[in-house]
């Protein structure tokens, strides 16, 4: 740039131009006092600084600069040109104001920072032979984030009027948008990986935190290309209205579904005080903004919310450190926590990891300008993107390889259950056996052709499927033709079996002339004919081993029917929450096996469900 200066000088000099380079050092005090303007000011206590400025400087401040006009310098038509020094800025020469760039007084009518020149009026040169300028510049800016403003790259020279050739504000537009457009790649980035875990959600609604991590990610990529439109002039009048609200509540927002997005990974109980808090304040700041708390309240509540998220995520992984035994748990909520922390403002950031001279904010590659802080949160998305994947897929194989050992169980368990019929001439036996999943904790069985047994085992899956099991095999080793001896002996060979669960039993024995035997273990009473049968009940099995079960006696005339069945009949549930119950279950307890079960299906299965109908013919 000084060499281009430097060049642009001879050329002028050699027309009878003039150009006074005021590029170099410069005094510089932050705060504000009308008495800094005045020509005879003391500014010798005040900030050396080298102008163009390196980084731009936050709040409001002044600087200061004396520069001396050669002899013969025409004063009537003299111009100050100043770079991009800030957003807002006013100038004066000698203690006269000569101008001010737009939206000083009012932040909405401001314009991109750039560089502005300015005339000086003959007025403010005094009328002395010598020729000497303090220049005052009183300076704002924005609370914009810094990112998005040009960078100061001059000029700063007194010339004369329309002979300077101005490096203008849509040049240096278009070549800031060069130096930033890997903003737009790491945006088309992050959209990219939102839309894949938005994908991913579709195929599997259940795993909502794939839907939080769409929506984080999508908003965040939409940051990243807000940040890059809003060089382009069409872009001004946003701009004016609220580009610092705006990008703000953007970073909030996406804080906020981050949150939603690591309970939900975590599968979290309580999480409405996280609602409560972070959606409600969001509902606050906005309020705080639209009637007039400014930005400022924005700065500090993205502050306070991005230490409420490394404090949910601590706080959760203290609680859920134990169940995370898998590499994907563990790498997904390192990720997360991680994420938390980049979220910090960057002063802060530097210091938890103590690298401000090692790792700098923004890296200049080929000409182009990458923030640490974009490129790191696009590297997060990808890695917790492919660990949530990794974790699904997991899940996946561990369902499928259940749904397998549980349809390999239910075969075996259709195996077990025995599908003989009565052998006494004359009856006729009807049942159905409806798990509720793929395998069930209810059980019938013909023992010799004589006796039936129906039980409902405690609890449901594959745990209750295996008592099934061992109760069916002590089933066939039982001599005992006495329903009250079965059930002893079933209860014998359960107890201490069962690990704190239990199995309610019928046992019912056929006899010619239409004479029923039943020994109940806590089971619902058989159905004689439409009405429960007055039987004697005992305990349910499995509880104390030396249980006795008494028999009751019932008669089976002929066009009478008897009928045994599992709670799951009785405890069907409709969408309205109302129960099947006994009075329905006792009005259609003289049906078939088959349209008892289907009436009980209709209503609501959400337990195994047994039928067993016996009717005497003749």
């Amino acid at each position: 740039m000084k060499w281009l200066l430097f060049l642009l000088a001879l050329t002028l000099s050699a027309q009878n131009a003039l150009y006074v380079d005021l590029s170099g050092p410069w005094r510089l005090m932050e705060g504000d006092d009308p008495a800094y303007a005045a020509r005879d000011f003391d500014d010798r206590q005040w900030t050396k600084v080298e102008m163009p400025l390196a980084s731009p400087r936050r709040g409001q401040f002044w600087m200061r600069h004396q520069v001396d006009l050669p002899p013969g310098t025409d004063r009537s038509r003299l111009a100050l040109t100043l770079g991009a020094i800030s957003d807002v800025y006013e100038v004066y020469i000698n203690g006269e104001h000569i101008g001010v760039t737009d939206g000083f007084e009012h932040f909405e009518n401001a314009h991109l920072r750039q560089p502005w020149t300015f005339a000086i009026p003959v007025g403010a040169l005094g009328n002395g032979p010598e020729l000497s300028l303090i220049i005052a510049v009183r300076s704002r800016n924005l609370t914009a984030p810094f990112g998005w403003r040009f960078p100061d790259r001059g000029p700063y020279a007194v010339s004369y009027q329309k002979e300077l050739p101005l490096i203008g504000a849509q040049e240096q537009m278009d070549r800031r948008a060069v130096e930033v457009s890997p903003l737009l790649i790491f945006g088309t980035f992050l959209c990219g990986i939102g839309f894949l875990s938005f994908l991913a959600w579709a195929n599997e609604r259940k795993r909502v935190e794939l839907l939080w991590f769409a929506l984080f990610a999508i908003t965040s990529g939409w940051h990243k290309f807000l940040a890059f439109f809003t060089l382009y002039p069409g872009a001004r009048p946003f701009i004016q209205t609220g580009i610092s609200a705006y990008e703000l509540l953007i970073t909030y927002l996406s804080l906020s579904l981050m949150g939603e997005f690591a309970l939900s990974a975590a599968r979290a109980s309580h999480r409405q005080w996280w609602r409560m808090v972070v959606w409600g304040s969001l509902g606050v700041v906005l309020a705080r903004v639209f009637l007039g708390g400014g930005v400022l309240v924005l700065r500090g509540a993205e502050g306070i919310i991005n230490i409420l998220l490394i404090a949910v995520v601590l706080m959760v992984w203290w609680q859920r450190q134990g169940e995370m035994s898998s590499w994907q748990d563990r790498a997904l909520w390192l990720t997360i926590l991680f994420q938390g922390f980049l979220g910090l403002d960057d002063l802060i950031f530097r210091g938890i990891l103590g690298v401000p001279n090692v790792i700098p904010l923004v890296f200049q590659v080929g000409g182009y300008e990458v923030d640490r802080r974009h490129a790191m949160s696009v590297a997060l998305a990808a890695v917790i993107l492919a660990t949530l994947l990794a974790r699904l897929l997991a899940d996946r194989r561990e369902k499928e390889r259940l749904a397998s050992e549980f349809e390999a169980a239910g075969v075996i368990q259709r195996l077990l259950l025995d599908k003989a019929l009565l052998s006494q001439p004359g009856l006729t036996l009807e049942a159905i056996y409806a798990p509720a999943q793929e395998v069930g904790g209810d059980f019938y069985y013909v023992l010799a052709g004589q006796l039936v047994v129906v039980g409902d085992v405690s609890g449901k899956g594959l745990k209750a499927a295996m008592l099934v099991s061992l109760v069916v095999g002590a089933l066939r080793m039982i001599t005992s033709r006495h329903p009250g001896e079965v059930l002893a002996a079933l209860n014998r060979a359960v107890a201490g079996q069962a690990d704190g669960g239990f199995v309610t039993c019928a046992c019912v024995r056929f006899d010619p002339g239409g004479v029923v035997t039943v020994a109940n273990a806590g089971h619902l009473s058989p159905y004689l004919n439409g009405t429960e049968a007055a039987v004697d009940t005992g305990l349910p099995l499995g509880l104390v081993p030396d249980t006795m079960y008494a028999e009751s006696t019932l008669a089976l005339a002929p066009g009478d029917s008897i009928t045994l069945l599992s709670d799951g009949v009785v405890e069907a549930e409709n969408p309205k929450r109302e129960l099947f119950g006994f009075d329905r279950t006792r009005e259609i307890s003289g049906k078939s096996a088959q349209e008892i079960a289907q009436a009980a299906k209709a209503w609501g299965q959400n337990d195994d469900i047994t039928v067993v109908t016996v009717r005497r013919n003749s």
